[in-house]
């Protein structure tokens, strides 16, 4: 799946929910849920490591970021250029019906609504 590093940025904190989720999901959904997250968060990381290595040339010897006044607007600028560029991640998208025999089968099992909105991308929800 083709997906910008700003849309796996900015569902982090979902994936985290949709794992942590109690009554959680039967174990073919959870399986599903972690090997989807497993390949996000691998993006994530070549996405970090990346701005780090962006970032390193203005850190001082004990970590501590100094970056002069005048890169600061083309920093930013790489950053977001960054954020905006396309990445393919082997993402297996979750079946809806699926979602709804594990709602069935598991009372009290809900996928809230916002989770839905940040990962619209990793369900599929014409099957």
């Amino acid at each position: 799946m083709q997906i910008t590093y700003r849309k796996l940025v900015e569902s982090k904190g979902a994936l985290e929910e949709l794992l942590g989720l109690k009554p959680g999901p039967t174990a073919r959904l959870a399986t599903q849920i972690a090997r989807n997250t497993r390949m996000v968060q691998a993006a994530l990381l070549d996405f970090d490591k990346g701005h780090q290595s962006m970032l390193a040339p203005y850190k001082d010897e004990t970590g501590k970021l100094n970056i002069p006044k005048e890169v600061e607007d083309t920093l930013d600028r790489e950053f977001e250029e960054s954020l905006d560029a396309t990445v393919e991640v082997d993402i297996h998208p979750l079946k809806l019906s699926d979602i709804e025999m594990v709602e069935q089968a598991k009372p009290g099992f809900e996928i809230p609504t916002a989770t839905y909105y940040l990962i619209n991308w990793m369900f599929d929800f014409e099957n």
